[in-house]
């Protein structure tokens, strides 16, 4: 494990486009956390695209680049900010990024129960056979609900 200053000299060594993109991710980590804590759930649905919908199964290359940089840069930036950034804001954020560089992308909405029979909820993002967030251990959850942009 890279210590903090490890990992400040490795964010150095970066390209300045993603160095660009790390902001934009952790500030928009922010910003999907306090719609999240302030908002109702049906306005932020209404946002995320069309609900039960599904994105295209493939991408192109130039798409799949984009879309392992945004994952990259929201799983660094999510493990920086003093506030949770679990999977909704990860997701949230991921798709909001992807939809700049006019990418569609699905967002999931899972739900398992454990071993106690507690109800357990996991939100991920796929873009075409890339999963930008929530990927490892998504297979546990059944779909509740899916979000994608209207083709």
């Amino acid at each position: 494990m890279m210590s903090k200053r490890q990992q400040l000299l490795h964010f150095w060594q970066h390209p300045w486009a993603d160095q660009w993109l790390f902001v934009q991710a952790y500030f928009g980590l922010g910003l999907a956390w306090v719609v999240i804590h302030t908002l109702p759930f049906r306005w932020i649905a209404a946002r995320l695209g069309e609900c039960m919908g599904h994105s295209p199964d493939t991408i192109s290359p130039e798409q799949a680049r984009v879309a392992r940089r945004v994952s990259w840069a929201v799983r660094r930036a999510s493990g920086l900010t003093p506030w949770p950034s679990v999977c909704l804001p990860q997701a949230i954020t991921a798709k909001a990024l992807l939809r700049r560089h006019r990418i569609t992308s699905t967002l999931y909405l899972g739900a398992a129960f454990n071993e106690s029979k507690a109800l357990m909820a996991h939100v991920w993002l796929r873009c075409g056979p890339l999963y930008v967030t929530g990927g490892p251990g998504h297979q546990r959850y059944g779909v509740v609900a899916s979000f994608a942009e209207k083709e």
